[in-house]
C-alpha cells in the first residue's frame, strides 16, 4: 500500500505545483498583456473608454486630455456627463445609438458629434464603439474610441463652401459652363448657358454639345474629347445654334477633368457683340476719313524709345500721306521715313509706356503736310495716332496772319507816313531856304568865281535833301513809282554812307563800284530800298561774330552759258552784288528766303517781308536775284537790272536857266516868314509885284477888300486856322476866276493828281527852286489870260 499512496501523492503533488506555475504564468501573461494595454494607451492621441456594464465602471485613457482637456480622474465614473458635454444638436442622435447598444440591438456603431473642450470650444470627435459579449452572461461591456477630427472637418467645410461658392459662380456667370463625357455628352451645365441656347437644363443634359454647334463640316466631337484629354486643354472660336434657330458667335475653353471616368470641362463665352464690335471696328477702321496708324514703341537695354514700328495703317493715311501700307507695315519708322525728328520717339514713348495721352500739331517735311494728331495707348507698349490734315487750315491761318500782318503793316505805314508827312513839312521849309537862296546867290556871283562854287555844292545839297524827303514819303505812302533812267552808281554812293553811319566801324564795309555802270529804268527810291535791305541782312549776319560786308557793281553781258542759271534774256545787265563773311545758311533754307514772312532772325531783327519785298522790286524791274551761300562760309546777294540802250540822258547839274518873269500882281501867304520872303524876292526878281501876309486870316481880309487888285494868290498848304485848300474855296466863293498856286511839301488833302479837280490852278513842291516856280507861276497866268 505504501508503494501505492506515494505515486498518487506525487502526482498530486505534480499537478499542484503545474497548476500554480501555470497560475503564476497566466499573472505574468495577463500583467505583460495589461502593461502593454497600458502602454498603448498613454501613447494614443485619441480617448479612449472602457464600459463595464455590470460594474457601470468606465476606464478612461490620457488621450481624453490631449483631446478635451480633462484629466481621467476629472471625467465621471458615470455616462450621464456625456450629455453635459456632447453638443445639443448632436446629443438626441448619439443617445439613441447608445442606448441600442445596451439593448443589445446593434453590437458596433460610428457617430460623428461635437464635444465641448475644457476651456469650452467645441470638437469635432468621431466614435467608434463596440459591445463584447460574455458567452454565459451576455453583454459585459463596452470599449470605444473618440477620434479628434477638427482638421478634417475643417478642411470639409471649407471644401464645401469652396464648392457651393464655386456652384453659385458658376450658376450666375456671365460666361456659360458644362462637363462633357468623352463622347461630348452634357453631364451639367449653368444657367448661363441655358439662357444663353435657350435650352432648358433637362434638354441639354439628353444631348451631345455637336447637337448645338453650327459649323459647315460637323467635327467627330468623341475624337476632340479624346484629344482634349490628351493634350490637357483647348480654345478656339465656333458658332453656336440657339433652340430658335439663330446663330451666335461663341469662344470655347476646354479643359481635361482626370477623374476615374474622364470628363471635359468646357467655358463658352457669348463673343457675338465682341464679333460685331470687331467688325464694326474694321468698317470704321476702312472708312474712317481721319487716318490712323497703330505702332508698337522699340526700346533698348535701358528702356529708352530709340525708334517705333507700324504695325497698321488705314487707307485714310495713305491717301493723306501718300503712303502704302505695304511699303511702311513691320518697318521702323526711321527706316520708313528717315528724317523724322528724334523727339517725335521720345513724345510717343511716353505714350506708349505711362499711357498718357497726347494731343499736339505736327509737320512732316517728307509729307509736306501739317497734322493734328491724337495719340493714345491700346495695349502697353503699343501707341495709336489718329491724324487730321489740317494743311489747309494751317494755311488759312497763315493767310489771315498774313492779311493781319499787312494790316498791321499798312496801319504802320499810315502812321509812318503821317509822321514823315510831318517831317516833310517841317524839312521842306528848312531846305525851301537853303534851296533858294543858294538859287539866288548862283544869279548874283559871277561864273567860275570860288564862291559860286561854294553855293553849287549848297544848291546840290539842298537838292539832295529834298529828293530824300521824296523817298521817304514815296515809300510811307506806296505812291506809284515813277520809272525812270537812273544810275545805280549814284544811289549806292548814297546807300554806302547811310549805311556806315548805322554799321558798327568793327564791321569793314569795301566797295568796287564801276562808274560807268550803264544807267537802268528803275525807280531811285525802291533802288535805294534794295540796297538798304540787303545791307541790313549783311551786317545782321557778322553782328555777332564780327566781319566784312563787300559791295559791288559791275556791268556783265549774260551770255548763254549764264542764262541757264537764270530766268533773264540774253543782253548787258547792271549786277549789284553783296556779300558778307557771316554764318551762312543751308540749301533748303536759301530755297525759303524770299517766302513772305518767312525769317531766321529774332524777332525784334525783322518781320520776314524785307526780303518778299526786295524780290518783287526786282522782278518788277525786269531784273532777277540770285543766292549762293554755305553754312560757315557767308552769303551773297547777285541783283541783275537790266541795261538801257545808249541814252544822250546825262545826270549833270543842271545850271540856272533865266526865265520870262512878268508885272502882275500876286498875293503870297505862308506862315513861315524866311520863306515868304524868299519867294517874295523870287518873284519880285521876275518883275512881279508882290503882296505878303503870314497869316491866312489876314490874306483873306486883303481879299476881300481888294477882290480885283490881285492876279494871282500862291497860298502854302499847312497853315493854322485856315489850311490852303479852305483858303483857295473862299477866295474862289469870292471871285471865281483869280488863279491860285498851292505850295506843298506833303498834305494827305491835295497832290499832283487832284488838285484840279479842287478848282486849285497849279501845285508847287516843296523845296521850290525858282526855276520851278516861275514856269509854274507864268504857265497859270498865261492859262487864266487865256493865252494858253
Amino acid at each position: 500500500m505504501g508503494r501505492l499512496i506515494f505515486p498518487v501523492g506525487t502526482i498530486l503533488l505534480g499537478r499542484l505545483l503545474i497548476n500554480r506555475r501555470n497560475r503564476i504564468k497566466s499573472e505574468q501573461l495577463q500583467q505583460e498583456s495589461e502593461q502593454r494595454f497600458q502602454r498603448a494607451m498613454n501613447a494614443s492621441q485619441d480617448g479612449v473608454y472602457d464600459w463595464d456594464l455590470k460594474t457601470k465602471d468606465i476606464y478612461y485613457s490620457p488621450g481624453w486630455k490631449r483631446m478635451l482637456g480633462y484629466e481621467p480622474d476629472e471625467l465621471p465614473n458615470d455616462f450621464s456627463i456625456w450629455e453635459e458635454l456632447t453638443h445639443p444638436d448632436d446629443v438626441k442622435a448619439s443617445w439613441t445609438i447608445i442606448n441600442e447598444v445596451i439593448e443589445g440591438k446593434r453590437d458596433r456603431f460610428e457617430i460623428e458629434s461635437r464635444m465641448k473642450h475644457k476651456n469650452g470650444h467645441w470638437v469635432d470627435i468621431l466614435s467608434r464603439s463596440n459591445l463584447y459579449k460574455d458567452d454565459l452572461n451576455g453583454k459585459v461591456r463596452v470599449v470605444g474610441t473618440h477620434v479628434d477630427i477638427s482638421e478634417i472637418k475643417k478642411v470639409e467645410r471649407k471644401l464645401k463652401e469652396r464648392e457651393e461658392e464655386h456652384g453659385a459662380i458658376l450658376k450666375t456667370a456671365m460666361d456659360g459652363f458644362c462637363i462633357l463625357d468623352t463622347a461630348g455628352r452634357f453631364l451639367e451645365v449653368n444657367e448661363t448657358y441655358c439662357e444663353m441656347s435657350g435650352y432648358a437644363e433637362e434638354e441639354l443634359l439628353r444631348m451631345d454639345i455637336s447637337s448645338v454647334e453650327d459649323v459647315e463640316e460637323p467635327a467627330d466631337t468623341a475624337a476632340h474629347m479624346q484629344k482634349v484629354l490628351a493634350e490637357g486643354q483647348d480654345r478656339f472660336e465656333s458658332r453656336h445654334r440657339r433652340k430658335d434657330g439663330t446663330v451666335f458667335d461663341v469662344e470655347v475653353s476646354v479643359q481635361n477633368r482626370p477623374l476615374d471616368e474622364p470628363q471635359c470641362v468646357v467655358f463658352i463665352r457669348d463673343i457675338t457683340a465682341h464679333r460685331k464690335a470687331e467688325q464694326d471696328y474694321q468698317t470704321l477702321f476702312r472708312e474712317m476719313l481721319d487716318g490712323f496708324a497703330l505702332h508698337e514703341i522699340i526700346l533698348d537695354a535701358a528702356g529708352t524709345p530709340v525708334d517705333y514700328r507700324f504695325l497698321a495703317v488705314n487707307p485714310a493715311f495713305e491717301r493723306m500721306t501718300s503712303l502704302k501700307a505695304v511699303d511702311i507695315v513691320g518697318r521702323t519708322v526711321i527706316e520708313a521715313l528717315p528724317s523724322t525728328e528724334r523727339h517725335w520717339i521720345k513724345t510717343y514713348g511716353k505714350v506708349a509706356l505711362t499711357g498718357e495721352p497726347a494731343h499736339f500739331e505736327s509737320h512732316s517735311a517728307e509729307v509736306g503736310k501739317y497734322f493734328e494728331v491724337t495719340s493714345f495707348r491700346p495695349v502697353p507698349g503699343q501707341f495709336a495716332c489718329i491724324f487730321q490734315d489740317i494743311t489747309e487750315r494751317k494755311k488759312a491761318e497763315a493767310e489771315r496772319e498774313k492779311l493781319q500782318t499787312q494790316l498791321t503793316q499798312a496801319q504802320k505805314m499810315e502812321s509812318i507816313g503821317n509822321l514823315a508827312g510831318g517831317i516833310a513839312h517841317d524839312f521842306n521849309n528848312i531846305l525851301f531856304p537853303i534851296v533858294g537862296m543858294s538859287e539866288l546867290l548862283l544869279e548874283d556871283l559871277p561864273p567860275g568865281s570860288g564862291e559860286r562854287e561854294n553855293v553849287k555844292e549848297i544848291f546840290k545839297a539842298g537838292k539832295r535833301g529834298s529828293d530824300l524827303v521824296k523817298q521817304i514819303l514815296a515809300f510811307s505812302r506806296e505812291s506809284e513809282h515813277k520809272m525812270m533812267p537812273t544810275r545805280i552808281q549814284n544811289i549806292l554812293k548814297e546807300v554806302i554812307k547811310l549805311s556806315r553811319s548805322t554799321i558798327p566801324t568793327y564791321i569793314e564795309i569795301e566797295q568796287d563800284i564801276q562808274q560807268n555802270c550803264g544807267m537802268v529804268m528803275a525807280d531811285p527810291s525802291q533802288i535805294h530800298q534794295i540796297g538798304m535791305n540787303i545791307i541790313t541782312n549783311a551786317y545782321h549776319a557778322v553782328e555777332d561774330t564780327g566781319g566784312k560786308i563787300f559791295i559791288k557793281l559791275n556791268q556783265t553781258v549774260l551770255d548763254t552759258n549764264k542764262l541757264l542759271q537764270t530766268d533773264l534774256k540774253q543782253g548787258d545787265y547792271a549786277v549789284l552784288s553783296i556779300s558778307d563773311t557771316g554764318h551762312g545758311m543751308s540749301k533748303e533754307l536759301s530755297g525759303k528766303i524770299f517766302d513772305p514772312y518767312f525769317t531766321t532772325k529774332k524777332q525784334d531783327k525783322g518781320t520776314g517781308l524785307g526780303l518778299a519785298v526786295v524780290y518783287g522790286i526786282v522782278k518788277a524791274h525786269g531784273g532777277d536775284i540770285k543766292v549762293h551761300s554755305e553754312i560757315g562760309k557767308g552769303s551773297t546777294f547777285d541783283i541783275y537790272f537790266p541795261v538801257m540802250e545808249k541814252t544822250d540822258r546825262t545826270e549833270s547839274f543842271i545850271e540856272v536857266e533865266a526865265y520870262h518873269g512878268g508885272n502882275e500882281r500876286i498875293l503870297l501867304v505862308d506862315d513861315e516868314e524866311s520863306i515868304a520872303k524868299l519867294e517874295k524876292r523870287m518873284l519880285e526878281r521876275m518883275g512881279y509885284k508882290v503882296t505878303s501876309r503870314l497869316h491866312s486870316g489876314e490874306a483873306l481880309e486883303k481879299f476881300k477888300s481888294s477882290p480885283s487888285l490881285f492876279d494871282l494868290v500862291i497860298t502854302d498848304m499847312s497853315m493854322p486856322n485856315i489850311p490852303g485848300d479852305e483858303l483857295a474855296r473862299k477866295i474862289k466863293s469870292i471871285r471865281s476866276d483869280v488863279p491860285i498856286i498851292i505850295c506843298t511839301g506833303f498834305s494827305e488833302r491835295i497832290h499832283e493828281n487832284n488838285f484840279e479837280q479842287m478848282g486849285i490852278d497849279g501845285l508847287l513842291m516843296k523845296p521850290v527852286v525858282k526855276s520851278e516856280l516861275a514856269k509854274t507861276v507864268r504857265k497859270v497866268l498865261e492859262k487864266a489870260q487865256g493865252k494858253i
